[in-house]
């Protein structure tokens, strides 16, 4: 994350992938992320970058269910969802 969305959707932690946009009818939009969450985990990979994102998609594609950390404003909660 680099200061400019730190500071447009004010958040004070430099750990996560934020969100900048959600596509209509993705997985995103229909467990509920927006603009501004920060991607803090994917079941037991941390999620810092694009390729820490990449990385937990590849490794978990053929998983039933996954759990995503998320953290908007000051709170932190996990999301788990079938794929």
């Amino acid at each position: 994350m680099n200061r400019s969305l730190a500071a447009k959707y004010r958040l004070k932690k430099k750990e996560g992938l934020v969100i900048v946009a959600i596509k209509k009818g993705s997985q995103a939009d229909r467990i509920g992320l927006e603009p501004g969450d920060l991607v803090r985990g994917i079941n037991d990979l941390s999620v810092n970058t694009k390729e820490d994102l990449k990385k937990a998609v590849i490794r978990y594609r053929l998983k039933e269910r996954i759990t995503v950390l998320i953290q908007r404003g000051w709170t932190v909660y996990s999301i788990s969802f079938k794929m």
